[in-house]
């Protein structure tokens, strides 16, 4: 009888030890991934965006987004320094953190990812495209907003 019980009350402890992280890691497996896409410069051909989000719980935002260079020169310009598509996020005051897919002297066809885990910045994500030469923004498209 000593046998029995002693095998229930450790066959009890092992479930419970083997419960506590399964149920943490679900937690984060639940949060579903969604794609977005990053508006293009009106009139310029030159940089497409897009990426995913995942919200893994109210404080947390998972995201990632890709840029290519679709062209080789900005319209009415020299040859373009740089290209990307830029993620900002915002908590419910209104700061804001960013994570960019940047491709620094690039050719057509060149891409670029980037990934970042932001904390405390989970309330609104909005995106955009940009192109710029020796350290200035020449174009920017629309900001869209994703959530």
């Amino acid at each position: 009888m000593l046998r029995r019980i002693s095998t229930i009350l450790a066959s009890l402890a092992m479930i419970g030890l083997c419960a506590l992280p399964a149920s943490a890691a679900t937690s984060a497996a639940h949060a579903s991934t969604h794609k977005f896409t990053v508006p293009t410069m009106t009139h310029h051909n030159i940089v497409t965006g897009w990426g995913t989000y995942q919200k893994i719980n109210a404080l947390r935002v998972r995201v990632h987004v890709c840029a290519k260079q679709t062209g080789g020169q900005f319209a009415g310009g020299g040859p373009t320094f740089a290209v990307g598509a830029v993620v900002v996020v915002s908590n419910a005051a209104g700061a804001t953190k960013n994570v960019g897919a940047v491709i620094i002297n690039g050719h057509r066809g060149s891409n670029v990812c980037a990934n970042l885990t932001f904390t405390f910045f989970s309330a609104h994500l909005k995106v955009y495209t940009f192109a710029g030469n020796r350290g200035r923004i020449l174009a920017k498209s629309a900001i869209k907003k994703i959530y």
